[in-house]
């Protein structure tokens, strides 16, 4: 992190809320990616879906509680393959302890984890009876192939996991009998736990397991946020925290969490702007210049997040982005381990992402030239020419005339895009520029030549 000035504006730009957010926290605090950890060498390009896992306990299938969609399932493949590479680096395939999906539903991440470790307990926490059943259901599945098939015999394990007084078991005859369901909200969980994960756990809840793992003395976290429009004060939604099993009026949790962040957005109004426009799920926009600024609202949003770890529970921490990137836009993961108790190599989670990073540069670039606004900025050499042959056509027939310092408006409803076009080309040839009218339907720009200012001999 570093410290200096603000950024930059260029006079006349109106930038929004969440803009005037990032520039003033971007020269202090600047979110830092580090890479995946790479696969292992023994490890296919989609292991551990397609020539590994009984068919049971695979994304895609036609079992109730698989998708049957092949592009979904690929998806989440992806997802979960990536949040498998920082699992496994965290907890060796022998290790002894006990890990906890909170919301992890059908079992989607702790089946395969509970194959995988088999000397682990996998127990998934969530609020939905209906998603712990089809977990059950596919487990029973996953049994009756393992039973009958010698290739999948492997998986058959003498130890058998006694249950806990309210962890029920999803396994017998010595398969999965490492794997657990527990019903009920995350913050009423309150057993064993040395790793916590959640994939894409709604708004708050994915705050409330950071915190159930840290008080637990959990040597481990891995978590994939999502739905971080939700942290803001203003999401009205009386069901918003559903996933927790709390309500608006209920919350239990303030934000900004750490330390610097309260002191940086000491307006609760800012955190909701920039909650809300890190926000996003356009497959289509998730990895454009455009949405850079967006994406770089979402890394400080979890950057947040790492900074509270770090302070509350002295956790080392890491923020990393899925591979492939397109397996969701909500792809941010953040680690955190306890050195002394996860025994791992640091550098494991050290090595910079420059690729992730560079959303950050993208975004000084675009708020130092106005040009910053998720989906306002990229133009084309042609459509900057287009605006400055208007501008300079104002110029050349008010030249030497008593209109000469009158202001030109361009037309209303042109979209924000080309309004901030026309802020920026109006800059780049020094004019004086403004924005006219108040409704979206109303707004425009207004330009005019700067005033000369005469010195005292004229």
């Amino acid at each position: 992190m570093t410290e200096s000035g603000n950024l930059p504006k260029i006079a006349g730009v109106h930038f929004k809320r969440f803009e005037k957010v990032l520039s003033n926290i971007l020269p202090i605090v600047e979110p830092e990616y580090v890479c995946l950890p790479p696969a292992c060498r023994s490890e296919s390009e989609d292991w551990p879906f397609h020539d590994y896992l009984p068919h049971s306990a695979r994304i895609w299938g036609d079992h109730p509680g698989q998708l049957k969609d092949r592009r979904r399932a690929a998806r989440k493949e992806g997802q979960i393959r990536s949040l498998l590479r920082c699992i496994m680096r965290l907890v060796p395939a022998n290790t002894e302890c006990t890990i906890v999906d909170f919301g992890g539903g059908s079992g989607h991440l702790a089946l395969p984890l509970a194959l995988l470790l088999p000397n682990a307990v996998v127990c998934v926490v969530d609020l939905r009876k209906h998603s712990l059943d089809l977990m059950h259901n596919k487990a029973n599945l996953v049994v009756e192939e393992v039973l009958q098939s010698q290739e999948y015999r492997r998986f058959m394990r003498p130890n058998v996991h006694k249950s806990g007084n309210t962890m029920k078991c999803c396994g017998k005859d010595g398969v999965l009998t490492n794997l657990f369901a527990w019903h009920g909200p995350v913050e009423s969980f309150h057993e064993r736990l040395d790793l916590g994960l959640a994939l894409h756990l709604c708004g708050e809840a994915t705050d409330v397991a950071l915190r159930r793992a840290g008080d637990s003395g959990a040597m481990g976290i891995v978590v994939a946020p999502c739905c971080v429009g939700k942290l803001s004060t203003r999401a009205m939604n009386p069901d918003v925290y559903h996933a927790t099993g709390f309500h608006q009026a209920t919350r239990t949790i303030s934000y900004p969490q750490s330390s610097l962040f309260c002191r940086l957005i000491s307006d609760q109004d800012d955190w909701d702007k920039l909650a809300k426009a890190a926000d996003y799920s356009n497959e289509l926009e998730f990895n454009t210049v455009q949405n850079a600024p967006r994406r770089t609202a979402k890394a400080l949003v979890e950057t947040d997040r790492r900074l509270f770890l770090q302070e509350r529970y002295q956790y080392k921490t890491a923020l990393l982005k899925m591979d492939p990137l397109e397996s969701t836009p909500k792809n941010d993961i953040i680690v955190a381990w306890k050195p002394a108790l996860a025994k791992i190599d640091d550098s494991l989670f050290g090595e910079r992402d420059s690729e992730s990073s560079r959303d950050v540069e993208m975004t000084r670039t675009q708020l130092a030239e106005g040009t910053c606004s998720a989906g306002s900025v990229n133009w084309s050499e042609q459509e900057e020419a287009e605006i400055a042959v208007v501008i300079v056509g104002f110029l050349q027939q008010t030249k030497g005339t008593a209109k000469e310092f009158k202001s030109f408006i361009f037309p209303t409803q042109m979209g924000g895009r080309k309004r901030k076009l026309i802020h920026y080309v109006a800059s780049k040839m020094d004019l004086a520029h403004w924005s006219v009218g108040d409704k979206s339907i109303d707004k425009t720009v207004a330009i005019a030549r700067r005033r000369r200012k005469r010195s005292r001999s004229e």
